[in-house]
């Protein structure tokens, strides 16, 4: 557990580095274009503006996943379960990754809904979209189209991630399902800020007693599996 500890805050410490140095550099282009010494026509400020506003999103969501991390290790992260709809948390979470990388193709195949998932709304959708976006960048080929299928089992439901999952995107799968959630054993080749969202990732999915295998061998480039509670019958 210590060792945990330290893991994490040595990924905070260093995120937060890089984040300093991230808002120096927005602080600075940002002087830039106030100052008048350089002449920027309109197409060239715009194509700035937009960079900028990029980044500023990038730094936010990064900060958000950092608050929700220390509210978990802190023991203060409250988790509400309710019953919600599996398919509109799951739209909503691939859109936002879509647009993000609008490069890849992300399908997502699911079934009418019969039945509602017992989950917290806000966290499991921060979950999904930390995951699919971690997925898709750790692949060979970040470009190669993921596949997202849901099915109804016995007891829940079942979101199934396919798409050449190989590379760092197959260990991060094996530590999901085989070495979770111990962070000294996240992919050593792993960057900080991926570390943190595959393990913010996977304690919102454990609060939530969502649980994760691996459907195939890794060899052969396995699916990952989550397997979500239904509601409860009255």
């Amino acid at each position: 557990m210590k060792n945990d500890e330290l893991v994490m805050w040595n990924l905070v410490s260093d995120i937060s580095q890089g984040l300093q140095i991230s808002f120096a550099s927005i602080k600075a282009a940002i002087s830039s274009l106030l100052g008048g010494d350089i002449f920027w026509d309109q197409a060239t400020q715009h194509e700035f503006m937009l960079t900028i506003d990029k980044s500023v999103d990038e730094l936010s969501s990064l900060t958000a996943v950092m608050t929700v991390a220390m509210r978990f290790e802190s023991q203060t992260l409250a988790i509400n379960r309710e019953p919600n709809s599996l398919q509109e948390i799951l739209s909503q979470a691939r859109d936002y990754v879509q647009k993000r990388l609008p490069d890849t193709t992300i399908t997502l195949t699911l079934p009418v809904e019969t039945r509602l998932a017992l989950v917290d709304y806000e966290y499991l959708r921060l979950a999904l979209r930390l995951l699919i976006e971690v997925l898709i960048t750790a692949r060979v080929n970040a470009l190669e189209p993921l596949s997202i299928r849901v099915l109804e089992g016995g007891d829940g439901w079942q979101i199934i991630f396919d798409g050449r999952l190989s590379g760092l995107a197959g260990d991060i799968v094996n530590w999901f399902c085989h070495a979770a959630p111990e962070c000294s054993l996240l992919p050593v080749n792993m960057r900080a800020e991926a570390k943190l969202k595959v393990l913010t990732a996977y304690q919102l999915l454990a609060l939530q007693a969502i649980e994760v295998a691996a459907n195939g061998a890794m060899e052969d480039n396995a699916a990952l599996v989550l397997c979500v509670p239904f509601e409860t019958e009255a």
